[in-house]
């Protein structure tokens, strides 16, 4: 138990992470690309990320095609001290300005198409 209490804390532990927990719990369901456009992060970034938070039991994914999109688990609701964990994060971060300004970003990264943000973002990292 002391293992899993430590690697859900350090999920947790990481404001990226924080940041795309709450598009998860505000969006539903999100796209690789749609997070790294909304939090101008690399798609690889993001992907770390997201891969820590499925390994804690936050999130869950589904393939469709080429892209990858997440969630937050179904699983997450079913272990207590996960559920409390995201609804702690969900109502002290509901008013933070940067996942205010996430929220509103992400509203507007959701108007392109999904195949063709993610071509941007992967041509974003070529460059750089």
């Amino acid at each position: 138990m002391l293992t899993t209490m430590e690697r859900t804390f350090k999920a947790v532990a990481d404001r990226s992470r924080l940041r795309i927990l709450k598009l998860l719990q505000g969006e539903g369901e999100l796209c690789v690309c749609q997070i790294a456009a909304t939090l101008g992060l690399d798609q690889s970034t993001v992907s770390r990320h997201l891969a820590v938070l499925r390994n804690a039991g936050f999130v869950e994914d589904r393939r469709e095609g080429r892209w990858t999109y997440y969630r937050i688990s179904d699983a997450a609701a079913a272990t207590a001290h996960v559920h409390r964990i995201l609804e702690l994060i969900g109502s002290c971060l509901d008013e933070d300005d940067r996942i205010l300004s996430d929220r509103i970003r992400c509203r507007q990264v959701k108007l392109t198409p999904v195949d063709r943000l993610c071509a941007d973002v992967a041509k974003r990292a070529t460059r750089r």
